[in-house]
């Protein structure tokens, strides 16, 4: 609860971090790391059993005076690893303090059998945001990081293995939809087999992606693709579609198109133009 601790962290640390690129904050375990007692009475809060609870919420008081009136709104503060319901006025997105694989059951308590939701990075930030992969893969297997891949969930791999080069050769490609875009999940998407999970990101040139991943033990065939932009916010029409791994043009209808087959657990990106 120091002011002079709460500034050096504002005005010194917090703006090097902004000077060097960073503009997101974690604050981990606030609601569960041990509230040590405080008898310093220069250090501003009420009672020695509060000195935790109300450092941190002056320190969020001074980030909003400090920072965010400024006219930076760029910056993401998140907070996980446990509750944060007492600081929830100041944080933009709840993490989750999870190190699980995407789709693994949760073996924790021997009465809990229950699948843990993959979906669950669509809406929090993972404690592990680099390289999380999907649970039943074996380590380098090329659908290693499909569910991360699926989701646009970014990550940290050897460019060399097997399941990470050609994800990473597909970022670097498509720059305007794996660093520039903005998740959609299923809107818009209709597909005709259920087995085959996909979802969407439209980049920030006119194009969209569509992520499949043949989450099966057998191969797929002519499994067709309905893209209604519409359903996205987009006034347009589709002009062109490429296959992202192959560069192949892939054959269109209107708002479908159909890929021929998938091999069981196979990955497929679709970079689709419109105008």
């Amino acid at each position: 609860a120091s002011d002079v601790y709460k500034r050096q962290i504002m005005n010194n640390n917090v703006k090097k971090l902004r000077e060097n690129g960073i503009n997101g904050l974690w604050f981990d375990q606030l609601m569960e790391k041990e509230a040590n007692l405080c008898y310093d009475p220069t250090h501003d809060h009420d009672t020695p059993a509060t000195a935790t609870g109300s450092g941190y919420k002056k320190m969020f008081e001074l980030f909003e005076e400090t920072v965010r009136t400024t006219g930076d709104q760029e910056w993401i503060l998140v907070a996980g690893g446990g509750g944060n319901d007492a600081y929830v006025k100041w944080v933009d997105v709840a993490g989750g303090n999870w190190n699980r694989k995407l789709g693994s059951r949760d073996n924790s308590d021997n009465s809990d059998r229950h699948l843990m939701s993959p979906e669950i990075i669509r809406y929090t930030v993972p404690s592990t945001y680099l390289g999380l992969e999907s649970a039943g893969t074996v380590a380098g297997a090329s659908d290693e990081y499909a569910r991360a891949f699926l989701y646009g969930d970014p990550f940290l791999g050897d460019p060399y293995k097997p399941s990470t080069g050609p994800l990473v050769s597909l970022y670097e490609t498509y720059p305007d939809i794996f660093f520039d875009g903005i998740f959609k999940d299923r809107v818009g998407l209709t597909i005709s087999d259920e087995n085959v999970l996909a979802t969407v990101i439209v980049g920030s040139n006119n194009a969209i992606a569509v992520q499949v991943y043949n989450f099966n033990t057998e191969n797929a065939s002519n499994v067709e693709i309905n893209l209604d932009l519409s359903k996205l916010g987009i006034d347009g029409k589709i002009t062109a579609i490429t296959n992202s791994f192959s560069g192949e043009t892939v054959n269109f209808s209107n708002t479908k198109f159909v890929i021929p087959s998938l091999e069981s657990l196979e990955m497929g990106s679709y970079y689709v133009e419109y105008n």
